[in-house]
């Protein structure tokens, strides 16, 4: 299951699979920085550009930092059920 959905979503909709929203070429990145040691710098920078965002009030760098971390947990979670 868990390399279907990372690599191959098959006939879903690019939303529903994990990291099929990213550019092709930052897809293996994607699952590299949701192993560690990696994923543990990545969320923190992930997490201070949500703050900084918030602070700044700016909704899109929010919203696409939001994503980004959740986009990478899941990857997180999808690579350890692989």
């Amino acid at each position: 299951m868990g390399a279907e959905l990372t690599e191959n979503p098959g006939s879903s909709h690019v939303a529903d699979a994990v990291g099929m929203g990213l550019p092709r070429q930052l897809r293996p990145l994607w699952r590299l920085f949701a192993r560690d040691p990696f994923f543990a710098v990545v969320t923190r920078a992930l997490e201070a550009s949500f703050d900084a965002a918030v602070r700044l009030r700016h909704l899109g760098l929010e919203v696409q930092s939001a994503r980004a971390l959740g986009s990478l947990e899941t990857m997180r979670g999808v690579l350890e059920h692989d």
